[in-house]
Formats: structure tokens, C-alpha cells, sequence
């Protein structure tokens, strides 16, 4: 039986390095939504996780289409719409 080399750290190699990039990218959608829907923070990464939610996507994969879309002004319609709705349900509660 093989054993993996001490180094400290437990999974894949490549889950430090997401962890490390997936914070600001969070961040960054945070701060979009807060924009469009004119939401405190936590309404914000609220609707982050239901557009997570509702479309089955991560909610780290949701965050880079975000920002991604900010710059280059293209969005799939199934995530617009997904957005749309939660930043509209968030806004009703708030």
C-alpha cells in the first residue's frame, strides 16, 4: 500500500490553488449582484446560492460567469433568468 507524500495538505493539489483564486471571484460576484439588485452583501451572496440552486451550477462556477459577463456582456439566458427571479424574491423579503 502506497502512501501520499507529508506535505500538509489533504485532496488534490488543484483544491488549494481553487481556494485561493475562488475568494476574490466570490467576492466580485458579490459586488455585482449588490449593483443589479441593489442588495446588502449577505441578499447578495443569498442570491448567489439560489441562482447556485436553481440551476444546479456551483456556486463558485455561477461567480465566474458573473464576472466574466460584467466584461464581456454575455450571460446564458438560463442563468440571467435564474438571477433575475432570486435578486426580485430577495428584494420582496428585504
Amino acid at each position: 500500500m502506497a502512501t501520499a507524500p507529508a506535505t500538509g495538505r489533504q485532496g488534490p493539489p488543484s483544491t488549494s490553488l481553487q481556494g485561493a483564486s475562488a475568494d476574490p471571484v466570490m467576492h466580485q460576484a458579490v459586488g455585482i449582484v449588490m449593483a443589479l439588485g441593489r442588495l446588502p452583501a449577505c441578499s447578495a451572496r443569498a442570491v448567489l446560492t439560489e441562482v447556485s440552486q436553481r440551476t444546479t451550477i456551483t456556486p463558485l462556477r455561477i461567480a465566474e460567469f458573473l464576472t466574466s459577463w460584467a466584461s464581456c456582456g454575455e450571460l446564458n439566458l438560463g442563468i440571467r433568468i435564474a438571477l433575475e427571479e432570486a435578486i426580485r424574491a430577495q428584494r420582496r423579503a428585504a
